[in-house]
C-alpha cells in the first residue's frame, strides 16, 4: 500500500491493478470482537513506535542504530499479530502465507499463554530503509508479508512505515553475526539501515509500476479500437 502524503486516499498496489483503498486489505470475519481488541492494542503499540521513530535522532555506530525506549517484546508480538492474521485469514491476498506447525503456538504467544522468548524457532529482525531514489518517502510504502529465505532459513519480511521487518521461522538458528539484532532475544531495539533498492521488496515494486506503465500505454489504443469498430 502506498500512503498518501495529501490524504485524499491511499493506493492499494499490485500487478494487476492500482486502486484507491481507504483501510487497506484486511478480513473481519477471522477473529471475535474481544480477540480483535486484543490483537488491536498490539498494532495500536507497534505503529505508535514506528510512527515516532526518527532515525536521525537515533544514537548510531554507522549503519547500526538503536532506541532505548521501545518495549521489543510488545513490538514484537504487534509483529506476530500481523503474520499471524495473515496466515489464518483465506482472503487472496494472504493465500501464500502460512505459519504451518507453528500457528498454533503463535496464537498462544499473542494472548498470552505462551511466552516469546522461550519460543526458539521465531527470531525477530528490523532494519530501516534508506533510499538514494525516493529519500523520506520511504515510509510512505507498507507491504504485505513474504515468504523470503534467509541463507538457507524459512520466514517472511514485509515494509511497515520505513521498516522492513524479518521473521526467521526454523528450527534453525540465525548465525552468530545476527545475535545483537535479534529482538525478542537481546531486548534492545537494533537494526541496521539498509539501501531499499537491494531489497526483494524494491524488486517487487518495480515489477508493479513497469505493470501500471503497460496497462495505462495499452488504454488510448484500446479505445482507438473501439472507435473503429463503431
Amino acid at each position: 500500500m502506498l500512503k498518501d502524503g495529501s490524504k485524499r486516499h491511499n493506493l492499494e498496489l499490485s500487478l494487476w491493478r492500482v486502486t484507491p483503498t481507504q483501510l487497506g486489505i484486511f478480513d473481519k470475519n477471522i477473529l471475535c470482537d474481544r480477540c480483535d481488541g486484543l490483537l488491536g492494542r498490539l498494532d495500536d503499540y507497534l505503529y505508535d513506535v514506528i510512527r515516532q521513530f526518527d532515525l536521525s535522532k537515533c544514537p548510531r555506530i554507522e549503519d547500526i542504530f538503536v532506541e532505548q525506549t521501545v518495549d521489543c517484546e510488545q513490538f514484537c508480538k504487534g509483529v506476530l499479530a500481523i503474520l499471524w492474521r495473515a496466515s489464518i485469514s483465506n482472503r487472496y491476498p494472504y493465500s501464500k502465507v502460512s505459519l504451518g506447525r507453528y500457528e498454533l503456538i503463535v496464537r498462544d504467544i499473542l494472548f498470552g499463554f505462551l511466552p516469546l522468548i522461550t519460543f526458539t524457532e521465531l527470531e525477530i529482525l528490523i532494519q530501516y530503509y534508506r533510499s538514494r531514489h525516493i529519500g523520506e518517502k520511504v515510509r510512505f510504502f507498507d507491504t504485505l508479508p513474504q515468504h523470503n529465505k534467509f541463507g538457507e532459513l524459512d520466514g517472511y519480511s514485509f515494509g511497515l512505515n520505513g521498516f522492513r521487518i524479518s521473521i526467521k521461522i526454523d528450527e534453525r538458528n540465525f548465525g552468530a553475526d545476527f545475535a545483537p539484532f535479534i529482538l525478542n532475544r537481546q531486548k534492545v531495539f537494533r537494526g541496521l539501515v539498509v539501501e531499499l533498492e537491494e531489497t526483494p521488496e524494491f524488486r517487487r515494486m518495480a515489477d508493479i509500476v513497469v505493470a501500471d506503465l503497460i496497462r495505462r500505454s495499452a488504454r488510448p489504443q484500446t479505445r482507438r479500437r473501439r472507435k473503429r469498430l463503431r
